[in-house]
């Protein structure tokens, strides 16, 4: 399973760092100097048990990205930023594959109405504490 996380800031980051350490194929779409500084030095990972940098495939945006038959995306940009990205991935991710929000906030799953796809419409992240 192909695991394409759509926004790679705060929480795509965390997410897609996760799957990362675990083996799974990851892609992360970030734009701009998170960009520039994951294609540098990776992805930045700091917990409670130290601090990774964590190497996995980039896109820049969805056209990049190396869609399979068992791709999973992981939307998880801002809110101002949903129309865009759905936009993007309409153009450019294959018809059936699954779409999850991973985004704060609550009016967006009106912004991600895609009765052509497969949608969850929230997910629900925790860490652990010390």
């Amino acid at each position: 399973m192909r695991f394409v996380i759509y926004g790679a800031g705060a929480i795509g980051g965390v997410i897609g760092a996760h799957l990362a350490l675990s083996g799974a194929d990851t892609t992360l779409v970030a734009r701009g100097e998170h960009l520039r500084a994951m294609r540098k030095g990776g992805l930045v990972l700091d917990t409670a048990e130290g601090h990774q940098s964590i190497s996995t495939t980039l896109a820049s945006n969805a056209s990049e990205v190396d869609w399979s038959d068992d791709s999973v995306t992981l939307l998880a940009v801002k809110s101002q930023q949903t129309a865009a990205a759905i936009a993007d991935l309409r153009a450019h991710m294959p018809l059936d594959t699954p779409v999850v929000s991973a985004q704060n906030g609550v009016a967006n799953e009106r912004k991600l109405a895609l009765p052509e796809r497969r949608c969850v419409e929230r997910v629900l992240v925790t860490t652990r504490c010390r």
